[in-house]
């Protein structure tokens, strides 16, 4: 991959990464809860 595809593509996924996280986070703490 070149650098501006790498960018492009982290830019892409982190947002995603970090709403699993979240996701993933809340049914814990239904869980939990």
């Amino acid at each position: 991959f070149p650098p501006v595809t790498n960018i492009f593509f982290l830019s892409i996924l982190s947002p995603i990464f970090i709403t699993i996280k979240n996701i993933f986070n809340m049914k814990i703490i239904f869980r939990i809860g």
